[in-house]
């Protein structure tokens, strides 16, 4: 099983265009298509996932947390990267969590709207 797709809503699109432009180009989804109020990044497949961030003029941010799993630390260090360099809110640089699980590494950060992410790898479950 795969996400078909992430909706993701924000208050001011073109203040987030730069963060998820970052987000998205640094885990693989460089095909984007755009509109007057939303943009869509996917892959070259157009049957693969994608991520679609739609300008909300009633957007709240709240706790939810969505986690993208990188194949390996590595990939967690270069997508931490790219978010810290387009300055992404409360950004934590990557490190070991063992409070989830003895392998598991992870970034934590916000979109300009208050959305928070993760990029992690484990190999184990929990």
């Amino acid at each position: 099983m795969t996400f078909d797709h992430i909706d993701v809503r924000v208050g001011n699109l073109p203040a987030a265009r730069r963060f998820y432009d970052a987000l998205c180009n640094a885990i693989g989804l460089t095909k984007a298509a755009v509109s007057g109020d939303w943009v869509l990044y996917g892959c070259e497949d157009s049957t693969g996932p994608f991520i679609g961030v739609t300008s909300d003029s009633e957007f709240l941010p709240n706790r939810c947390r969505i986690a993208i799993r990188a194949k390996t630390r590595d990939d967690v260090d270069r997508i931490a990267k790219a978010l810290a360099e387009v300055g992404a809110g409360e950004y934590e640089a990557p490190r070991l969590c063992p409070e989830y699980a003895s392998d598991y590494y992870a970034s934590f950060f916000c979109d300009p709207d208050g959305n928070r992410w993760e990029v992690c790898h484990r190999s184990t479950v929990m």
